[in-house]
């Protein structure tokens, strides 16, 4: 995900590659959700496997703190980006956010490393119970499917809303004529409550 990202800032214009230039975009854009998505429900599954029984809602929704603090630095920076005159911007000081990310990539690579595995999964290694064909396995029954199937379609709504509440909106607002640092604050601030937000539902989930 990291370097998708961090492969936006070097991409060609559209003046130097033409038609190539919004398809390579759109490909690193498939890359970076389908491993965000997959960093995301595997941070969740780690932290929640490691968390006491009593707390395992807390303890799993503090990578979604993570992403909402993630939010909070990347809007930051465009914020002030946003704030250059807009010839510097357009003549290369876009790319600048997408470039420093790498500094993010190097972190999260140091933390991976540094990870041991769950007690859950290493019991299951330890048994020699590894599944050989997990995606079969959950369609094997139609019980199970079904459950597949609920849990992937809750998903999508909750998460594709949040999509075009943080990043639709912005151009959105700019097609309005709405300066770009009015989307800006707004994402930063709805961010800034779903830090304590996120934890405190979290918090009821054990309780009830």
């Amino acid at each position: 995900m990291g370097l998708a990202t961090f492969c936006m800032g070097l991409l060609p214009t559209y003046a130097v590659l033409g038609v190539g230039a919004p398809i390579l975009l759109v490909l690193l854009r498939l890359i970076q959700g389908f491993a965000g998505g997959a960093e995301q429900s595997g941070a969740v599954i780690l932290v929640s496997e490691f968390a006491p029984k009593d707390r395992r809602g807390f303890y799993a929704s503090l990578p979604l703190v993570g992403i909402q603090l993630g939010i909070l630095v990347a809007a930051g920076v465009f914020a002030t980006f946003s704030s250059l005159p807009k010839a510097e911007v357009l003549s290369g000081g876009w790319r600048v956010p997408f470039l420093l990310s790498i500094v993010v990539v190097g972190l999260g690579l140091y933390l991976r490393l540094g990870l041991k595995e769950t007690p859950a999964f290493a019991e299951v290694k330890r048994a020699h119970a590894e599944s050989r064909a997990p995606i079969a396995q959950l369609f094997r029954t139609s019980a199970t499917a079904k459950d597949f199937f609920l849990a992937f379609g809750a998903r999508i709504g909750e998460n594709g809303g949040s999509y075009i509440f943080l990043t639709f909106v912005l151009a959105y607002l700019a097609h309005l004529g709405v300066p770009n640092i009015i989307g800006l604050v707004g994402v930063i601030l709805s961010a800034a409550v779903a830090v304590f937000t996120i934890p405190l539902s979290a918090i009821v989930s054990d309780r009830i």
